[in-house]
């Protein structure tokens, strides 16, 4: 009758419920290996001591003595062959894991991040983040949303990875918050306006009509206020939800825009705008990126995170 053990290897599940850390797996597959406690010491930087006490460990959660000193060497008992299977993959899942946790590499990875973002963001934004992808991240894509009710929820459940979005927006428990910019609210009118041409005037932003913007989930609440307290009458003659909204509008109209500088400078750039500074005390916008502490350490954010404040750094370019 054969010697060999005749019982199945126990499950990869099992195995991982046994407190097993990846030490004690590397150290059983580099013995399945080489069949030597020395060899296996120094290919693991280890001591040979250290690895005979995991060997003792190993034994005892197996209740076998795993493997054998023989003429030929260190010989795997029928036990340790029936494991050498399971033990090898939990291994290498557990190493992928570790590894994955430790490093991202935006120059191979395809993964897919997922932005939510206020939605002027685009267009100062957009332009660079499609830069840095063709330049250092050619896989990597990007999902854009935009802010709404739903956003933390989706956040919390991971299926949104990072915010971009005012202060007050995800102030509850659970997420984390680092600032973007400070920007100030400007006004602009389209560059052949004919009677605003070197400045704004008080007298010229109550004259003229206005292209405004919904405070609804905009942070042009701020503005609203602003106007308020300077007790000045607004005269709103086109009214959209967005920034976007703007654009096929501001070109062919006498219309004055309020909006953040950021946005303000992209229009300016496409040579569609004149820009002035309010002639009115207005607060700033705080702009911040929002993420989740369930993915704090996630690698892969990190990095995103990392690009996000370098891009604001060189270019005070999201609006609101």
């Amino acid at each position: 009758m054969s010697s060999r053990h005749a019982s199945p290897p126990p499950p990869l599940e099992e195995l991982l419920s046994k407190n097993i850390d990846l030490r004690l797996i590397a150290i059983f597959t580099e013995m399945m290996r080489t069949g030597s406690v020395s060899e296996t010491a120094n290919t693991l930087n280890a001591s040979q001591p250290s690895v005979s006490m995991s060997l003792a460990r190993l034994r005892k959660y197996f209740n076998d003595p795993l493997f054998v000193r023989t003429s030929r060497g260190m010989e795997p008992t029928p036990l340790a062959l029936d494991l050498r299977s399971p033990l090898t993959r939990a291994y290498q899942l557990l190493a992928s894991a570790t590894h994955s946790r430790i490093a991202f590499d935006p120059g191979t990875s395809d993964r897919l991040f997922r932005i939510a973002m206020i939605n002027s963001g685009y267009l100062p934004v957009s332009p660079q983040l499609l830069e840095l992808q063709q330049r250092v991240a050619p896989n990597i894509r990007f999902h854009f949303s935009g802010i709404t009710e739903k956003t933390g929820k989706l956040m919390e459940a991971g299926e949104i990875d990072l915010a971009i979005a005012f202060m007050a927006q995800f102030e509850s428990p659970g997420f984390y918050q680092q600032l973007l910019l400070e920007q100030e609210f400007v006004s602009v009118v389209r560059h052949d306006h004919p009677r605003i041409t070197e400045q704004m005037s008080i007298q010229d932003y109550e004259r003229e009509l206005h292209l405004a913007i919904s405070p609804a989930g905009t942070g042009h609440w701020v503005l609203d206020g602003a106007i308020e307290r300077a007790g000045i009458r607004r005269k709103v003659g086109w009214q959209v939800e967005s920034v976007l909204g703007i654009l096929p509008i501001i070109g062919i109209s006498d219309y004055i825009v309020t909006i953040p500088n950021g946005a303000a400078q992209f229009l300016k750039q496409q040579g569609l705008v004149r820009v002035f500074p309010l002639p009115f005390a207005a607060p700033t916008v705080v702009v911040m990126q929002h993420w989740h502490e369930r993915f704090h350490r996630d690698t892969g954010l990190q990095w995103l995170r990392r690009q996000l404040m370098s891009l604001f750094a060189e270019d005070a370019g999201l609006a609101a």
